[in-house]
């Protein structure tokens, strides 16, 4: 393999990455929307608590947002400023992509090392209803900083080398390298 097949696995891989987690929080989604609105029927209709379903629900609804963060970071749908652009023109637009990307990639860091500590501290601790350890719920910020801090790197690299945004065009289209 070569240097450019590489990086065309490499942003295939990422690809195909970003599309499982577009699943998985989509069925975080789902199944979120049915645990309340099962709880909300028992409880109004006949009058019965679910204790569960308030941790379940938060646990999905934690993990959702953080897969959902790293996949609108690789596909590029996050919120833009673009004051800066339009006040500098072309001159700055360069130094906004840079300052943008390492910003992205020092907050997915920060997510990603506290996201560790967080979920070791809370290793041994149980949720009440569900006896799950929170570090369940605590894990996906580590997991959401190490996916942001990949899709941020690899997306910058795009901004950068011609080969990267070659790769990256190829694997996001699906055609042939």
């Amino acid at each position: 393999m070569t240097g450019p097949d590489i990086l065309v696995a490499v942003y295939r891989a990422a690809h195909a990455l970003a599309a499982m987690l577009r699943t998985v929080a989509a069925v975080c989604i789902a199944v979120m929307v049915t645990i309340t609105m099962v709880e909300v029927l028992s409880r109004n209709i006949f009058a019965i608590s679910i204790p569960w379903a308030s941790e379940l629900t938060r646990t999905l609804f934690v993990w959702s947002v953080l897969l959902g963060i790293s996949v609108t970071t690789w596909t590029k749908s996050h919120i833009a400023v673009t004051a800066l652009r339009e006040i500098g023109g072309k001159a700055l637009v360069g130094f906004t992509h840079f300052a943008a990307a390492a910003a992205l990639v020092t907050l997915a860091v920060i997510l990603l090392v506290q996201g560790v500590d967080f979920a070791a501290i809370n290793f041994s601790n149980i949720t009440p209803a569900l006896r799950l350890s929170l570090a369940i719920p605590t894990g996906a910020v580590a997991v959401g900083g190490l996916c942001m801090a990949l899709f941020g790197t690899l997306t910058y690299l795009e901004e950068i080398l011609p080969s990267a945004r070659a790769a990256g065009s190829m694997a996001r289209t699906g055609s042939a390298s």
